[in-house]
């Protein structure tokens, strides 16, 4: 189900006031172990630079490890121990997740890591080193920013940047959000495994779902959507454009390629009949 402005706000608000972190104030948040890897100390150092740009902002990272009293040995030399916490093992990652502005990957070494996405899930516009692992490819379709490798100074612009911009941290962050829900969740994930599989296994559908469509690219999305919505989830999907002149055919491409062994049949001619549409679905699919 998706989450409402409402709902979303009451979440932020709880975990903003669970970290005793001001509405106003600028929340940059990190997440994972105290180690190399993860660099803690690329955060710190991140953190010093854009608190001494004047951003009214606080880094908040989740975890603790073995490499916690160095980073706070590293945050209290720096002078920024009042803006600077680790808050030790947090059971509810995703729950104060939901207060950040910005999340902030330091890693330098870290294939994928299922917090990022937790972080654009909740709306928090990404930063991170490229070529430290694969969220860079995430970020850079529109979700954040990935910085040259080990660049302190352009990984504290970046995150500068979204601090002093609210309509801008809104618009990558929806993205973000908008992308995870359709390829990063187990709603999307599963019908691609059942998909596989069934490929395997030479095994069909339980399903063939066809939509014939001519022309009503206004009432499509909600249309698909309520077929992709469906609790039971061993079906095929065939997509049929019948010449449409609208927007039609963009739009069930988009569809199509959110769900692995779509067919998509786009005719460069119109048939003049919707039945022999639903026959072609009916009898060999849309090849």
């Amino acid at each position: 189900m998706d989450e409402s402005d409402a709902d979303r706000a009451e979440r932020r608000a709880a975990a903003r006031a669970a970290l005793g972190v001001p509405d106003a104030r600028i929340l940059v948040m990190g997440c994972g172990v105290l180690h190399w890897r993860k660099s803690p100390d690329k955060f710190i150092e991140t953190a010093a630079a854009v608190l001494s740009s004047g951003l009214d902002a606080e880094f908040v990272w989740l975890g603790g490890g073995p490499d916690e009293a160095a980073c706070l040995e590293q945050a209290r030399a720096a002078g920024i121990s009042d803006r600077v916490r680790f808050t030790g093992y947090e059971a509810d990652v995703a729950g104060k997740l939901a207060g950040a502005d910005i999340f902030l990957l330091s890693s330098q070494e870290d294939p994928f890591p299922l917090v990022a996405l937790y972080g654009a899930q909740a709306g928090a516009p990404l930063v991170c080193f490229q070529d430290a692992g694969g969220i860079a490819d995430f970020v850079q379709q529109g979700r954040g920013v990935a910085v040259p490798f080990m660049d302190i100074a352009a990984m504290a612009a970046a995150v500068e940047r979204y601090g002093r911009d609210a309509e801008l941290r809104r618009d990558v962050g929806a993205r973000g959000g908008d992308q995870v829900a359709r390829s990063h969740t187990i709603d999307a994930v599963a019908p691609m495994l059942l998909h596989h599989l069934r490929r395997v296994a030479g095994l069909v559908p339980e399903v063939s779902v066809v939509l014939p469509n001519y022309n009503y690219e206004d009432y499509l999305p909600q249309r698909l959507d309520s077929i992709l919505a469906q609790q039971f989830q061993d079906f095929e999907l065939i997509l049929l454009d019948d010449a449409s002149t609208d927007g039609s055919a963009a739009l069930l491409e988009s569809y199509a390629a959110l769900r692995a062994g779509t067919q998509l049949a786009l005719n460069t001619e119109n048939s003049g009949s919707p039945f022999a549409q639903w026959l072609r679905g009916i009898g060999d699919g849309a090849g």
